[in-house]
């Protein structure tokens, strides 16, 4: 099955669109959002949060959804990162609407907007990599820019109604190996376990980090043993706090002992096994420090299960819900349990 899916005063930026862009020619307007108008690259003014995707992230305001793009999307403005599987449709994206996409070249630059970004790329450098960045106005007045980080095949691109907002996201592009939702960057940093007493998980953690590595089965040997060695980006990434933490620890605690039943035959591959993790789920205590992190595995046909690094629980349909409808992220799973009445299956 498949489940889809305001700013403040910053020191060295003057406020409001209509300033910064008053008295600008259009190669003038260009320049600034190029070069930008002060402040710290990658910073995050104060009401803006982080999204992202693959060991990058973008600072957007805090009121943009997630991943509010592409088949039945509205007008709202949203960040676009590791939608995943999703809806087939064609939806024409409203001339008004803001948006920041962030992810690998083939997944971001596919739109007539992208097109319409044309010139000389500013040669600059993204925490520290070197990277083009390009900017301009847009026929329909949305203010667009581009940042392409060549070496790791990555882009954001953003359109917005303010071109002191656009520069401001273009700034808040930055490179991580620990994201600001305290996901590692890179599968293999991932570890389970560290949980301590009985409880299959921290009873009452202050916030949980969902950490989505997409994982799955692969029958290419070269791509299989690829993986093992470099593990997987991440994909997208969330975290829970306060009740909603603490909530879905009480759920996991309940899970079922042991791992799941392998899927039917009929809907696998021969020879093929998870290499990957799709989710690690990192506990948290009020100062940050981890007290455990859980794996879970549900997207290949075998070994699928929790695991918290010394036992192994079941996976159901709503503790898979739980874990994966905060990260706004097309998913698939077969044939899991469903949950019994006063349990977690």
């Amino acid at each position: 099955m498949v489940r889809g899916v305001g700013c403040a005063a910053v020191k060295g930026w003057r406020m409001g669109s209509r300033r910064v862009g008053r008295g600008l020619g259009a190669v003038g307007l260009a320049l600034a959002l190029l070069v930008g108008m002060g402040g710290a690259a990658g910073a995050k003014p104060a009401g803006w949060r982080f999204e992202g995707t693959a060991g990058a992230e973008v600072a957007v305001p805090g009121g943009w959804s997630v991943n509010d793009y592409g088949c039945g999307m509205s007008g709202r403005p949203t960040v676009v990162r590791a939608e995943g599987m999703r809806n087939l449709c064609y939806t024409e994206e409203p001339a008004d609407k803001e948006v920041a996409l962030i992810g690998y070249r083939a997944d971001v630059e596919y739109s007539d907007q992208v097109e319409q970004l044309t010139g000389e790329p500013v040669v600059t450098k993204v925490s520290g990599v070197a990277a083009e960045r390009l900017a301009k106005r847009l026929p329909d007045g949305r203010y667009a820019g581009r940042v392409r980080i060549p070496s790791r095949d990555l882009v954001l691109v953003v359109r917005t109604l303010s071109e002191t907002r656009t520069r401001r996201i273009l700034d808040g592009f930055r490179l991580a190996r620990t994201d600001a939702k305290g996901c590692p960057t890179e599968s293999k940093r991932a570890k389970a376990g560290g949980v301590k007493g009985a409880k299959f998980v921290p009873a009452a953690p202050a916030s949980v980090s969902l950490c989505y590595f997409a994982g799955g089965e692969y029958t290419d040997p070269e791509y299989v043993a690829d993986l093992k060695k470099h593990g997987l980006k991440l994909a997208a990434s969330h975290r829970l706090k306060g009740a909603k933490a603490r909530a879905l620890a009480t759920a996991l605690s309940k899970a079922r002992p042991g791992p799941n039943k392998d899927a039917p035959k009929s809907q696998c591959a021969d020879g093929v096994r998870p290499v990957v993790p799709d989710l690690a789920l990192i506990f948290r205590d009020k100062a940050g420090k981890r007290l455990g992190t859980v794996f879970a595995t549900f997207q290949s046909c075998k070994g699928r299960r929790l695991d918290n690094g010394k036992r192994k629980a079941k996976v159901t349909e709503k503790l898979l819900f739980l874990m994966m409808d905060p990260l706004k992220v097309g998913y698939s799973w077969s044939a899991l349990p469903a949950a019994k009445s006063g349990g977690q299956g």
